[in-house]
């Protein structure tokens, strides 16, 4: 993970590593999870990617391997030694995915 932190600065000195969304688990309990950034800061942030209009406009070419390979999501373990997520079950929601 230390190697891939220091590749994403690299590529992008002037933003953050980690890409930080509410999510809605178990029982509507909210929670923050983390992820490699895999796009630009200024994509929109509290929507699906399949969303974008356009999405590889925003995806980093450092992204778009990361995401191949899944390695966008390793910092969700930081979210399973916290309790926020387990390894297995549904992917958390986005709060505007939540059905009521």
């Amino acid at each position: 993970m230390l190697i891939i932190a220091i590749v994403i600065k690299i590529d992008s000195p002037k933003e953050q590593i980690l890409f930080r969304q509410k999510r809605v688990g178990k029982n509507n309990h909210d929670y923050t999870i983390y992820k490699f950034r895999s796009m630009r800061q200024d994509a929109p942030h509290e929507m699906t990617t399949k969303d974008f209009e356009n999405p590889e406009t925003y995806i980093t070419p450092i992204g778009r391997f990361l995401r191949k390979a899944s390695l966008d999501e390793l910092p969700q373990l930081f979210n399973v030694f916290k309790g926020d997520m387990s390894i297995v079950g549904p992917r958390p929601l986005i709060p505007k995915e939540k059905k009521f």
